[in-house]
Formats: structure tokens, C-alpha cells, sequence
């Protein structure tokens, strides 16, 4: 059986995104660069700003190498050079690099570091119910979940980073159209949405909590249902004079 590892490495509570993105960007372009090489240009990069991109870099190797325990994997080293893996490659050469990030995040977080895929899995239940309060820490937020403040820090930023969690005055909250945007499961969240009232909702009101709070247009609201309908996931029917959406369950 495979074991699987929690934490993410401590690479810092800032810029993660970026710092991701500026590594691969920095493989790609310079061929047959060692690892002591690339250690190089991660202390340039740092001496440039004035707080460190790459904090604690060796925890960033562990947090970005092959074959590491807490990692994205997008390094690889060969014959003693750095090269890009697939899924680094992958990573530039998407359309939209945040959504490919957060994919990958996703993906290796189910092995790789499961605290992040806990707190995905916390999200998803939040958004479903339309509770989007994460308080005026999100790092102490986030403790509370899964018990480790290091992690929760890296985890605070990466949301941030995403934009996933927004500032709303003196509290922080979810941004429930730029979540699904990210997790790009439309279909799903619907249903989700249904299952977390009972498994039967008004139309109106399903219809409203998918513009006003996920942000999305009537005709993809319109869109969405006919396909769950066509796919026989949901049904409608009449009740007082209302059109109710329900699950479809085997």
C-alpha cells in the first residue's frame, strides 16, 4: 500500500504561485542547468526583492523535485542537469497557468501533501451550504481544520494567491465564482448544491444562488440544468405552483 504524506514542505507563507511559476520558467530557459546552478538563480532572485521569493530553498526542492515525498513534481534531474517533467511542462504551456497550478495542486495533494486536499474538501462543503465566512484569520481558519499552523500558512497563501479567498472588510471570505471557476466542475456543484437541500430545491432559488453568488449568466445557469436533465441527473416537477429540481438517485 502507498503511503501517503500531509504536510506541504516549509517553503514559505508568500508568492507561492509565483515562485512555482518563476522555477519552471527558470529550467525552461537554461539548458544544462546544474542543481547547484539553480540554486544560484534562486538566491539572484531573492537578493532582487525585499522579502525572499524562494524561502528556505531546500524545502522548496523538496516541495518541487520528482520522486520527493511532499512534492509537485515538476523537476526532475538528469545525468545531473535540470530538466522539466511532463507535468512542469504541462504547467507553461497551458492556456490559463492558475488553473493548471491549482489542477496540479489538486491532483498531487491527493498523495503528496493531503492537508491541501482536506481543505479543498472543507471548501467544497462551504461553498455548497453558501457559507463563504473565512474569519479574520485564514491561516487560524484553516488550523482549526487540519492542525498544523505551518501548512495552514502555505495553504493561506496559496488561496490567496488563486484568489479563492478575498478580503471583505476586516474578515476574509470565499470567492464562490472564482472557486468553481478553478475547480471547473459545474455539473457537479449543482448537484452538490441540490444534495445540501435535501436533495430538492426550488428552481428560482437554485437559479439565484448560481448568478448572485457564483456569478454566473442565466444562459449558462440554463445551460448546465438542460445538460444535467438530458444526462437524467436531475429532474423537475411541480409543487404549489412552483417548478422544484431534484436529484435523480439509483
Amino acid at each position: 500500500m502507498s503511503r501517503t504524506y500531509g504536510s506541504i514542505p516549509q517553503i514559505g507563507h508568500q508568492d507561492i504561485l509565483k515562485g512555482i511559476e518563476k522555477l519552471a520558467q527558470i529550467v525552461q530557459f537554461r539548458s544544462q542547468l546544474t542543481k547547484a546552478e539553480l540554486q544560484e538563480e534562486m538566491e539572484a532572485i531573492n537578493r532582487e526583492r525585499d522579502s525572499k521569493l524562494f524561502f528556505a530553498i531546500d524545502y522548496w526542492f523538496k516541495f518541487t523535485f520528482e520522486d520527493q515525498n511532499r512534492s509537485i513534481e515538476i523537476l526532475k534531474e538528469v545525468d545531473g542537469h535540470i530538466e522539466l517533467t511532463e507535468d512542469g511542462k504541462e504547467l507553461l504551456t497551458a492556456p490559463d497557468f492558475r488553473v493548471a497550478a491549482f489542477n496540479l495542486l489538486e491532483r498531487k495533494s491527493r498523495t503528496n501533501f493531503t492537508l491541501f486536499h482536506d481543505v479543498l474538501q472543507k471548501l467544497d462543503s462551504k461553498v455548497q451550504k453558501g457559507n463563504y465566512d473565512m474569519g479574520t484569520d485564514v491561516t487560524g481558519t484553516i488550523d482549526t481544520w487540519i492542525g498544523n499552523n505551518v501548512t495552514a500558512g502555505a495553504i493561506d497563501c496559496l488561496l490567496c494567491d488563486f484568489e479563492i479567498v478575498v478580503e471583505d472588510g476586516d474578515r476574509w471570505r470565499i470567492d464562490p465564482a472564482q472557486y468553481t471557476y478553478l475547480r471547473g466542475e459545474d455539473k457537479g456543484i449543482v448537484e452538490e448544491i441540490i444534495a445540501e437541500h435535501g436533495n430538492r430545491m426550488d428552481l428560482t432559488e437554485l437559479e439565484r444562488l448560481l448568478t448572485l453568488d457564483f456569478k454566473w449568466g442565466e444562459e449558462q445557469v440554463g445551460d448546465i440544468i438542460q445538460q444535467l436533465q438530458d444526462e437524467n441527473r436531475i429532474a423537475t416537477d411541480r409543487y404549489e405552483g412552483k417548478t422544484v429540481i431534484e436529484l435523480v438517485t439509483t
